[in-house]
């Protein structure tokens, strides 16, 4: 019996002393000089960052005007796994914003590479949801 006891203090003691190693007010990490923030630069490189800002500001569809209903997000579901599994588009391509909204049409935006990706994710839209039932907002990227 005492073999149990000493060994059960030995085990609550260790998890004491490891648990008492966890307080969060002594071990955050020391600030470094560099920032992380992204520099203005940065953010003007990105393809179409500030044109996402803007659809705060009109009645563009984004991601929020996804229907919930069971057959419109198998039908954006759909489309999202035919466009990934497609090795002829770029990642960006891969990307776009794909929506289908409360009546049943997918909207498409974003940004793509070339012609030929933002006719490709069209075609496969339209396969999945209905030859007038996509409506194709991907522009296609300024070299």
């Amino acid at each position: 019996m005492k073999t149990f006891t000493r060994s059960f203090a030995c085990i609550a003691a260790g998890c004491v002393v490891s648990l008492s190693g966890c307080d969060s007010s002594e071990n955050t990490p020391a600030r470094s000089d560099t920032s992380t923030t992204p520099t203005s630069s940065d953010r003007a490189s990105a393809d179409n960052t500030g044109r996402n800002y803007d659809d705060h500001d009109r009645d563009a569809m984004t991601p929020m005007n996804q229907s919930q209903s069971g057959e419109h997000v198998r039908t954006t579901a759909d489309i999202r796994r035919a466009v990934m599994g497609d090795d002829m588009l770029s990642t960006g391509a891969k990307n776009c914003k794909i929506i289908t909204d409360d009546q049943g049409r997918v909207w498409l935006r974003g940004v793509v590479y070339s012609r030929d990706e933002k006719d490709r994710i069209e075609s496969i839209a339209t396969r999945v949801a209905g030859a007038n039932n996509v409506t194709n907002e991907l522009e296609i990227k300024a070299d």
